[in-house]
């Protein structure tokens, strides 16, 4: 039975994908200098909570290195970030906002 689900639009319709609780899903979607890289899954060591790991990659042209933007975990009501610096950083760097 599925747990997660994708999907993505373009100029052919839409497409879904569906993802297991031990497969996950994982997502690529970029232009030609950026893109980004979405995994969603269940935590290995509490299947119950489910996890998303997000980074920027350098799209279909690899212009740059991937950054990592960080992994996101649903716990109850509670979302939990690790890396949470790497994320503002990134964040500022591209948007100039601090």
């Amino acid at each position: 039975m599925a747990r997660f689900r994708g999907t993505i639009q373009g100029h052919r319709g839409e497409a879904s994908r569906l993802g297991t609780s031990s497969s996950g899903l994982e997502v690529d979607a970029g232009g030609w200098d950026i893109g980004v890289r979405v995994t969603i899954g269940s935590c290995p060591g509490n299947r119950s909570e489910d996890y998303v790991e997000i980074s920027l990659t350098g799209g279909s042209n690899s212009s740059c290195q991937s950054v990592f933007l960080g992994t996101f975990v649903r716990s109850g009501k509670r979302i939990k970030v690790s890396n949470a610096d790497v994320l503002f950083d990134a964040f500022e760097k591209l948007t100039g906002v601090r």
